[in-house]
């Protein structure tokens, strides 16, 4: 093994110049890995954009899709009763209880040009009966039947519980 005294000769100290001289040389190397690593940061950063924006495009063309964004709907429990939503529906709730159905009633007489008259020859009394069994007696202006019309709508029928 060989041994050394730096700058013996020439008082130099040759060892911390070869040094200088090498880490000088090594710049440009130091520079290329450093660029390498930017630049491999850069394109993983990319392809995890380009991923992104795919599943974004995979997430817009189910939108365009007819219907796609309305985002509230109507259900029900019941199969007589149907339920709907529109695009202009917004967030909330509602519950529906039904009592009582409607019942149909038809009452057919024969084709009438005037009201019926009462034995005094006024005009018939009617009477509106509601579920609680509440009446409500209306009396027409005359046997025309505009004016009974007119008498039922004014009346209003009668009041709800």
């Amino acid at each position: 093994m060989a041994s050394s005294i730096d700058g013996l000769a020439s008082g130099l100290n040759t060892t911390s110049i070869i040094d200088s001289l090498m880490a000088v040389e090594a710049q440009p190397q130091t520079l290329l890995k450093t660029k390498l690593a930017s630049d491999q940061t850069m394109i993983s950063t990319l392809q995890s954009l380009n991923s992104k924006l795919s599943s974004l495009k995979d997430l817009a063309s189910g939108d365009s899709a007819v219907n796609a964004l309305n985002l509230f709907s109507a259900t029900t429990t019941s199969p007589s009763i149907t339920a709907t939503a529109t695009t202009s529906a917004t967030a909330g709730s509602i519950d529906v209880t039904v009592t009582q159905l409607a019942q149909s009633q038809v009452d057919v007489t024969a084709a009438m040009s005037n009201w019926p008259t009462d034995g005094s020859g006024a005009p018939a009394h009617l009477t509106l009966v509601d579920s609680t069994g509440k009446q409500t007696e209306i009396t027409p202006a005359s046997t025309s039947l505009d004016d009974v019309v007119t008498a039922i709508n004014a009346a209003s029928g009668p009041a709800g519980p």
